[in-house]
């Protein structure tokens, strides 16, 4: 079978781990619970769930309440990333003043509450723009949003640029201000889906044209500013570099994923697989194994039936698998020793990441 369903990659997984042939013969012997798991390496503050997200912005504040400011936009920063493999390397200018670019672009596209703080309103572009705000010194997080500051702050601690384009892009997606040209489906030779083409109307529209593995799209003149500013366009075409950052937004105009065959692609699976650290591991051998009693005890509380509750409960772990990616793993660096260097954003729906776990379990 070409294409083996999640369950049976579960299971070879699993295998390969332990040497043991079933998922379901119950946790093995290691410690379940992921925070302590993690204390074997440096804990980033965006290890929790969003539900967590009130208690650890506490914390995280506190912490950086004591750290060195750092005067902004004062170095011009290199995105330079290398694969394992040895043989991949990406490496182009960014502009030193982004942070500042695509602050103001996010600051202006979420909408506010009658308070004038930012309101996400639970929709996951405008989630990740409230973080991002937050993360180069112009908001406080809140449940529902973020709080403007009085004074804006400056931390070393700046997102990573990488981050901060895909939560651009899908800022940029979700206000309608660009709309991808549909492209041909090169793993079937079809054209995408319709109904993933989108019908709205980019107001006074500008041709970003195509470049390096990318289709040409329809955008404003604030986002052709931003992607700009962000190093993604140059004299109206796509750069190099925002080729890979739209394997992590890929538009739902361009098909299936058109980088699964790409050979950076499948060096960072083999990267993932190959140099996985050991607490990594361990939590993935435990979202692989759903034990019968844990079915079992579900099932009698909800009154469902026990296959039902496991196939739920392998969905939960499923996603759980996908969270670790998101929150530990980037292209060109793999599995981050230290994700607090160059904080981390909260980049959920990462195509790539899903991808490459996908591959990797």
């Amino acid at each position: 079978m070409p294409f083996p369903n999640k369950l049976t990659r579960a299971r070879k997984v699993f295998h390969a781990l332990t040497g043991r042939d079933s998922v379901r013969t119950g946790p093995p012997a290691l410690r379940s619970d992921f925070s302590i798991v993690l204390t074997q390496v440096p804990k980033p503050r965006t290890l929790c769930h969003r539900s967590d997200r009130p208690q650890a912005q506490k914390n995280h504040a506190a912490t950086r309440a004591g750290a060195p400011e750092q005067p902004p936009h004062q170095m011009h920063h290199r995105f330079d990333a290398r694969f394992s493999s040895g043989d991949i390397i990406m490496t182009h200018p960014i502009p030193k003043n982004w942070p500042q670019i695509v602050g103001d672009f996010i600051a202006g596209n979420i909408p506010r509450d009658v308070s004038g703080d930012w309101d996400h309103a639970f929709i996951s572009a405008y989630q990740m723009g409230c973080e991002l705000l937050e993360s180069v010194g112009r908001a406080m997080e809140t449940h529902r949003g973020a709080t403007p500051l009085m004074h804006e702050q400056a931390f070393s601690d700046r997102p990573r640029w990488d981050d901060a384009c895909v939560v651009a892009i899908k800022i940029a997606t979700q206000i309608g201000q660009i709309r991808f040209r549909p492209t041909i489906d090169t793993s079937s030779g079809a054209r995408c889906d319709p109904g993933c083409i989108s019908t709205r109307a980019v107001p006074t529209p500008v041709v970003i044209a195509d470049g390096p593995g990318t289709a040409p799209a329809d955008t404003t003149p604030e986002v052709v500013e931003l992607f700009s500013g962000l190093g993604l366009i140059s004299d109206g075409r796509w750069t190099a570099a925002a080729e890979t950052i739209l394997w992590r937004a890929w538009p739902d105009e361009w098909g299936s994923l058109g980088f699964i065959g790409d050979r950076r692609f499948l060096a960072a699976v083999d990267q993932a697989a190959g140099t996985m650290p050991e607490f990594m591991r361990g939590e993935m051998i435990r979202l692989l194994t759903v034990s019968e009693t844990k079915g079992a005890t579900a099932a009698q509380r909800s009154g469902r039936a026990p296959s039902a509750i496991r196939e739920t409960l392998r969905r939960v772990q499923d996603n759980d698998l996908d969270w670790l990616f998101f929150r530990c793993w980037r292209l060109g660096e793999g599995w981050l020793p230290d994700p607090r260097q160059g904080r981390l954003l909260e980049v959920f729906h990462d195509d790539l990441a899903q991808a490459v776990r996908s591959a990797v379990v």
